[in-house]
């Protein structure tokens, strides 16, 4: 039966009627499920900082790491990078060798607000008009040549990627434009799907209707991935130009955004560590075809020698080794108030590293770690509390995870003897020592042969020994010392008579317990006319760390007592300094089996404490035992 041609003709219009709808109901459910807030909050984003961060100088008479010092610069708020900071602030500055002095107070600038939410990763976002024309004029000129003309598709280059892939049965390239490469890296993966391809497509053209272009670029600017170097994943121009050349992108040089520009194209192929030869051949192919283009106000003669590339490549490699940008990746992370200070922090978090990478070469097997716990005693601050592992739980291991005390029990206990009659003055016995028990015999034993066969205990404190202390305790009577240790430790082995090693720190503590208990051992102790044991361990040249404290501590006064403890898997160093009060551990992590660490508080804690005060740019407290005040 013949059909008509009317009926013909409405077949096919219903037809086309049903596939264009269909497109338009694919089209609007697309757009509505892609995360379209994503790059509405990115397009209008303004550059933001914490401005809750407490404002902060270095002080007059104080020194500090150059190197250090200009990586912070680095990542600050300063607009002009370090340089330029260094120039600025000549008149108060004097550098020696690798020192910078502090002649006159500086106020210095808050550091960038890391606005990227992975871990590891620095990102800091900006406004169009604050990216330098070379990037968006080269990117374009590379990518995109139509990108002022297209509403998100070219369809001149798509035809043309669509005959290759036919020519070549696969799909190889894909004809995308700026706006489609952005939709990608925020909406989908790198998955080659026609459905994907198409999807592209429709929000490409969604947002070209929305958005200028300016707020386009500025977005991809923004939110594309650079590699990675020094274990951080660098999104975004700005990270790019402060990871790969140490500079605010304003001061990137045509050549060098011509290296940024072939980075695009796959960070990892083009990776400078290991493929650096690919990435040379493609950036003087990108840099000399912008400069026939006139994109780049420039000639040719900026490009780089051999001897620029192999400079720049020794940089990279050294780089990636020391990760000096760690410490400005996790200073990014740590700004919450508290009693350390910003750049205290920045220099603090260093020589934690400094510390555990020395240990890492000794112990490579081993999960070292460092804890700090941080306070004022003067004033009422915010404590601070610091843990190295930033994946893991800081509440836990500040307040639920307990380490054995060691020695740092010591002037704890001494404190104690000294309320039941001890004179800090006496002597006492320093030979062997047995101490009967219910489950045989007890012999401490001491680190270092002591020559003298008597000597006073204030002088035992000093030096840190063990059987003085276990002598006095015996004599003061071991249930007496036991109700005052029970005031500190409600969870003391008892009776201390058969447990008498914990007089010695096999007691085990949280930080946030031990910093409380030194907090009102200290603020009491102070208040001794005479006997003070704070005092007593006030002068680092007669104590356990007289061989470390050198020049620059020696002449110091402040209280320190060290602590080594199982085998070394636990070390300490207290301090208190005449305002802060400070408890450093550093220890490992994990089951704890094997031989000795030969690990010491002296040699780990105290040496982070030494090199975080060398180079805090904070003038160091005079010590004193007034004004201090307990309180709840």
């Amino acid at each position: 039966m013949a059909i008509s041609i009317k009926k013909l003709t409405v077949f096919f219009i219903t037809l086309i009627g049903v596939f264009l709808v269909g497109i338009l109901a694919f089209s609007t459910y697309t757009i509505m499920t892609a995360p379209m807030e994503i790059f509405e909050n990115i397009a209008i984003s303004e550059e933001s900082g914490n401005e809750s961060a407490d404002k902060f100088s270095l002080e007059t008479g104080t020194v500090t790491d150059k190197a250090l010092l200009e990586d912070y610069i680095l990542f600050s708020r300063y607009e002009f990078g370090a340089d330029h900071w260094f120039k600025s602030n000549a008149d108060k500055i004097e550098i020696k060798n690798n020192k910078v002095v502090i002649k006159d107070t500086i106020e210095m600038p808050l550091p960038l607000n890391n606005e990227c939410n992975l871990v590891y990763c620095f990102q800091k976002r900006l406004r169009f008009e604050k990216i330098p024309p070379i990037f968006w004029k080269g990117l374009i000129g590379i990518e995109d040549e139509r990108f002022l003309l297209h509403q998100g598709i070219d369809f001149k280059s798509l035809l043309r990627a669509f005959i290759h892939d036919v020519m070549v049965m696969r799909l190889e390239q894909g004809g995308s434009t700026l706006t489609q490469q952005i939709v990608k890296n925020l909406f989908y993966t790198n998955e080659k799907k026609f459905s994907r391809k198409i999807k592209e497509m429709i929000i490409a053209v969604y947002l070209e209707s929305k958005f200028e272009k300016d707020a386009i670029l500025q977005a991809y600017f923004n939110e594309v991935i650079w590699g990675g170097k020094q274990g951080i994943k660098i999104k975004g121009l700005y990270s790019a130009s402060l990871f790969y050349f140490n500079k605010k992108p304003q001061k990137v040089t045509p050549y060098e955004a011509a290296i940024l520009i072939s980075l695009l194209k796959g960070p990892n192929f083009y990776n400078p560590l290991g493929k650096s030869n690919r990435l040379r051949k493609r950036a003087n192919l990108v840099f000399e075809k912008l400069v026939r283009m006139n994109l780049f106000p420039s000639g040719l003669s900026e490009k780089w020698n051999d001897k620029t590339w192999e400079k720049w490549l020794a940089e990279l490699k050294d780089r990636q080794v020391i990760k000096p940008f760690r410490n400005n990746w996790w200073l990014s992370k740590n700004l919450n108030k508290g009693e350390l200070g910003i750049y205290e922090r920045y220099v603090f978090h260093n020589s934690v590293r400094k510390t555990l990478k020395g240990i890492k070469k000794r112990l490579p097997d081993k999960d070292i770690a460092v804890k700090a716990f941080f306070g004022d005693l003067k004033k009422k601050t915010q404590n601070y509390f610091y843990y190295s592992k930033y994946e893991r739980s800081w509440e836990q291991a500040e307040k639920v995870e307990k380490h054995t005390l060691g020695s740092t029990i010591k002037p704890l206990i001494y404190s104690m003897l000294i309320e039941l009659g001890t004179e800090m003055e006496s002597e006492v016995e320093t030979g062997p020592l047995t101490v009967k028990i219910k489950s045989g015999e007890w012999k401490p034993r001491e680190a270092h042969k002591i020559a003298e066969p008597f000597i006073s205990l204030s002088q035992a404190l000093k030096l840190s020994y063990n059987r003085p202390l276990i002598r006095e305790s015996i004599n003061r009577g071991l249930d007496n010392v036991e109700k005052e240790m029970l005031k500190l430790f409600p969870n003391l082995m008892v009776p201390l008579r058969e447990y008498p090693a914990q007089l010695l720190g096999t007691v085990e503590v949280t930080m946030e317990e031990l910093f409380n208990i030194y907090r009102k051992f200290i603020i009491r102790d102070c208040t001794r006319d005479k006997q003070s044991v704070v005092k007593i361990l006030s002068d680092p040249k007669e104590t356990t760390i007289r061989r470390l404290v050198g020049s620059d501590f020696g002449n110091l006064r402040f209280f320190g007592k060290t602590g080594t403890s199982n085998n070394g898997f636990d070390n300490w160093f207290v301090f208190y300094e005449g305002t802060r009060l400070g408890v450093l551990w550093v220890g490992l992590e994990g089951a704890r089996s094997g031989k000795d660490l030969k690990l010491y508080g002296g040699t780990t804690s105290f040496q982070i404490f030494k090199d975080f005060y060398l180079n805090s740019g904070k003038r160091f407290g005079e010590f004193t035992c007034t004004n201090l005040e307990l309180t709840n």
